[in-house]
Formats: C-alpha cells, structure tokens, sequence
C-alpha cells in the first residue's frame, strides 16, 4: 500500500537507491526504515509535516545519505564528489558515529548536476544555522528546514515545451551516467503530476531510477526509465517513457520531472 497510506516516498526512494547500489536484504532495510523514522518521531513539529506530508522530504533524503551512506569523518569522498547548493554543505560535515556499525553503505560519488538552477535558499521554516556546520545527522534534524528548491528556480509554471526541455536534459543526465562504465549506480529524483486546469501539483513523489534503456527507432531516440518504485497506488508511475515524459495535452504539462531534484550515486 506504499503511497496509499503513508507519506514516506522519500524514505522508500532512499532504501531502494541503497538496495540496488549494495544488494540489501530485508533485514537491514527495514533498520533503515525504523531508525530514520524514530529520529523524526523525536521531533514532534517535524513528524507532524512528514506524517501530513506538509513538507518537501528534501530534508528526509539528506539526513538518510547523511546517516547511512557517508563514513564517519565526511572526508573520504570529498574529492569524489560534485555537489551543489543543499548538498554539498553536509557531504564535508562531520558525523557521529553509526549505530549500529554495520548498517553502512557507502556511496564513492554523488553528483547534483542541476544545482545552480537553484536561486536563493530562503526557506519556508527555519533554515539549517551556520552553528551546525558539524552537526551530526540527528542533531541537523533540529534545524530541519522545509526547503523547496523548485520554488527558487529561475522559471515559474512551466509550458508543455519548457517542461519536455527539462525533462530530456535530465534524460541526458541519466544516459550519460548509466552508460559510464565503474560500480553500481542509481539516481533519486522528485517528479509532479497535474491534472488538467488544475495549478497544483496532485502528486509531488520521490523516486529511485535503476537504470535506462535508450534505443533508436526509424532515426529517432527512444528509450525508458526505469523506476525502482514499489507505489501501489492507482495509476503510478514504474517507468517513464523518453517520448511521454510529458502526456499529450494541451496547455501546461501533467508531468514534470524536477531537475534540481536530480541525484545520481555511485556505490
């Protein structure tokens, strides 16, 4: 019933990304799934938004890299790694240690490659203060701010030809990053869904992608992604097509990819 009942796709998209980097067992991700949720169960105002799905989940996806990712010191990946605004802060922070210390997976690089599409980092809550600079994961959980970048970005309500631009340079993005060859990858992105004549978005949910598969059909590119998503829900997405990013319709686009989302990991 994911995505029917809870609000947790971020934390889902996160345990998926770490399974297909690393081959987890149940075991472990259901740790995953506990242990993060009991550090937000600790903060009443930000269980509420989680629980109320009165947040963005940008904050739930860095505190779970953070966590159960990055080694202890935070230093390990830095020449490795090519981040942007939110993210690069915490990957050079150092952390507590893990408990227990055997659930750790880590990721050798991470990269944010829309991250200067973001203008501004006025958050609609508390911001992280500069004071927690090497805040352990937790500990950042207290400043949790419900940043939501595409707010910030440089373009307002999109056109269906905008919307599709965005969407194939994330495509591009994939592409170039699944056909690299080295270790095992994975990427976290946000996606929304409209109906038509309807300004907000209906679903607003975080995802993992597993790979791609792009192909040429009479001299045109074509291709899927594929989703590690295990959403129940009526009507959700486990693959998107490169030709049907955006549905066919008029107006504003019903499917928006969200390019400062965009998160590609490498085990």
């Amino acid at each position: 019933m994911q995505g029917t009942l809870d609000y947790a796709c971020a934390v889902y998209a996160v345990i998926n990304a770490v399974s297909a980097l690393h081959g987890i067992e149940l075991t472990p991700a259901r740790s995953m799934f506990r242990e993060s949720q009991l550090a937000f169960s600790e903060r009443p105002a930000l269980w509420r938004h989680f629980l109320q799905n009165d947040t963005d989940h940008y904050w739930v996806v860095r505190y779970m890299l953070r966590r159960w990712c990055l080694r202890g010191d935070g230093r390990a990946f830095e020449s490795k790694i090519r981040t942007g605004i939110r993210f690069s802060s915490f990957l050079r922070k150092k952390t507590a240690p893990l408990s227990p210390p055997s659930l750790h997976f880590p990721i050798s690089g991470l990269r944010q490659p829309f991250a200067d599409w973001m203008q501004g980092q006025t958050a609609r809550e508390a911001p992280v203060k500069p004071d927690t600079a090497h805040a352990a994961p937790d500990e950042e959980l207290d400043q949790a701010a419900m940043f939501l970048p595409e707010e910030h970005a440089p373009c307002g309500p999109l056109s269906r030809a905008e919307a599709r631009g965005q969407a194939l340079e994330v495509w591009r993005e994939l592409e170039d990053w699944f056909a690299a060859a080295g270790p095992r990858k994975a990427a976290l992105l946000r996606f929304h869904r409209f109906l038509p004549g309807v300004e907000q978005p209906v679903v607003s949910h975080w995802t993992c992608v597993r790979g791609l598969s792009p192909w040429r059909e009479g001299g045109r590119e074509k291709g899927v992604v594929h989703l590690l998503d295990a959403s129940s829900e009526q009507g959700a997405l486990h693959e998107l097509e490169r030709d049907a990013l955006i549905v066919a319709g008029s107006g504003r686009a019903l499917l928006r990819i969200v390019p400062e989302s965009l998160l590609l990991l490498r085990a």
